[in-house]
């Protein structure tokens, strides 16, 4: 067959992890893009308006730079408006909600669409 050198356990779990953070993306995604396309053929202009904002500016925003503005910028702004209020917090997130959420807003955008 093919030799693993050692790393047979490191691959099995970082694909569990890869199959973990898709199913997730996937369930949000399925849950944002019957929300959309329910938005999208709605009578209501705010919600056709809002659902046409969020798939232009989601799909038109690379998916890198969502994901590093979901994970940096989102523990900062919340920190800043905290401390703005009086308040002294430390917000980290975690890189799997991180990925599986902005994967899952990624999709739910295309799957508005479709």
């Amino acid at each position: 067959m093919f030799d693993l050198q050692g790393y047979g356990p490191s691959l099995l779990a970082g694909a569990s992890m890869t199959i973990a953070v898709g199913l997730s993306a996937m369930v949000m995604a399925c849950i944002l893009g019957l929300v959309g396309a329910w938005a999208k053929l709605s009578a209501s202009y705010t919600a056709r308006a809002t659902a046409a904002v969020y798939t232009t500016v989601i799909r038109g925003t690379p998916e890198l730079i969502l994901l590093l503005l979901l994970y940096y910028g989102v523990p900062t702004l919340v920190q800043d408006l905290a401390s703005l209020a009086g308040y002294e917090i430390i917000l980290n997130f975690n890189p799997f909600l991180a990925g599986a959420v902005t994967l899952g807003l990624i999709y739910g955008a295309f799957a508005t669409e479709v």
